[in-house]
């Protein structure tokens, strides 16, 4: 009875976060995504996937500026899950963001099979990646994939000047600082 509650709790605060997130968007106007983090279980719920259907067919015109995001391991754990997913939230103009991506995590031939809209590269990826051969083999390797399957590569965190340089110059799409 409590796991049961506490999977409700965490698919009720998802639910919420998600309809916040969709009136922001309206109240504001704004013109960006918003990523919104989603748990494992709530991927998995059929309640939270009629409830988003109902939510973005009433939004259609903001549908794709939400970004739902997930974690690479999660998305290891269950890649038949997690392809379904993505294709219900895309046939919903919504997009997936695959986060903390790094070289153990998924082999190319499955993000070929997933087709996400984007892949966060893994903080560890970017932070020192001037001075890794390895880092910045993977991360241009990533953007070239990402180029043929039309996948939008991010980084996030970086803290040098000279890796955030060398990001943009193997061809990452956004990087935070």
């Amino acid at each position: 009875p409590l796991r049961r509650q506490r999977q409700m709790c965490i698919r009720d605060r998802d639910k919420g976060v998600t309809a916040r997130a969709v009136e922001y968007i309206k109240a504001n106007k704004i013109a960006y995504e918003i990523a919104i983090n989603l748990s494992a279980r709530t991927v998995k719920n059929s309640d939270f996937r009629s409830w988003l259907t109902a939510l973005l067919t009433d939004n259609k015109s903001i549908a794709d500026q939400i970004v739902f995001s997930v974690s690479a391991y999660a998305v290891t754990k269950e890649i038949g899950v997690y392809k379904e997913f993505i294709g219900f939230v895309q046939d919903l103009n919504a997009k997936v963001l695959i986060k903390r991506f790094e070289t153990q995590s998924i082999a190319p031939e499955k993000i070929k099979q997933l087709k996400p809209d984007y892949i966060r590269l893994a903080r560890d990826i970017g932070n020192g990646i001037e001075g890794d051969r390895e880092k910045y083999e993977f991360a241009k390797i990533m953007v070239e994939v990402g180029n043929l399957l039309d996948i939008q590569v991010l980084a996030e965190n970086i803290q040098a000047d000279e890796d955030l340089a060398c990001l943009n110059e193997v061809g990452v799409l956004g990087v935070s600082r």
